[in-house]
């Protein structure tokens, strides 16, 4: 099951090419004039665009409010800024701060429109596992090597998946083997090594 770290790799992974966040809308109300009735002022946001709600989610997270990161990029995201890669970005600022059911609730809503969106796929099949969710995180990693067949990180997924939570040795092996094959020098080819080393007849 992937550690937090190892979440947080993922959405770096799911990145199309940097990441961003997100964060929160407020109402202001004002008084026209002392001892006058209360009336709403203009609504800032009316006048806010898109991007200038996603930068401010950015600033937001880049203080580490991921809570207000999360709500503007949220209201960007209802303005129409683009899904890619506002989506992943979502979800990244949930996954720092450990809200990972948020998360994925996210991530599965937005696939709904965006099926073929293997990065998100990824990122949501890796939510799936952390929350030991196995079988939903390998049909999700699977989705994505149909998607990707190349992208080894979805092989090692499926890998970690079929042996950790799901009792699958033969799945597990072939993914690993799979993995080395497209990523010999990769962040986890020592571990897939380690595996098939300890399995009979297991060749990297």
């Amino acid at each position: 099951m992937p550690t937090q770290k190892g979440v947080r790799a993922a959405a770096r992974l799911a990145r199309p090419g940097g990441l961003a966040p997100a964060a929160a809308l407020v109402l202001v109300l004002s008084l026209a004039a002392c001892g006058a009735r209360q009336t709403p002022a203009p609504n800032p946001m009316n006048t806010t665009t898109a991007a200038e709600l996603f930068e401010r989610g950015l600033r937001a997270r880049d203080t580490g409010d991921t809570a207000r990161a999360e709500q503007y990029i949220v209201a960007a995201l209802e303005r129409g800024y683009p899904a890619d890669p506002g989506a992943v970005t979502l979800l990244e600022v949930c996954i720092e701060s450990d809200r990972y059911d948020t998360a994925l609730h996210y991530g599965r809503t937005f696939l709904v429109d965006r099926p073929d969106d293997w990065r998100l796929r990824y990122l949501v099949a890796t939510l799936h596992s952390a929350l030991g969710e196995h079988r939903r995180a390998l049909e999700q990693a699977e989705q994505v090597i149909e998607l990707q067949p190349d992208f080894a990180p979805a092989h090692m997924l499926v890998a970690r998946v079929a042996d950790g939570g799901l009792e699958r040795p033969r799945l597990a092996r072939r993914s690993w083997r799979r993995y080395l094959r497209l990523d010999p020098t990769g962040p986890h080819a020592a571990d897939a090594r380690r595996y098939l080393r300890r399995r009979r007849g297991g060749r990297p």
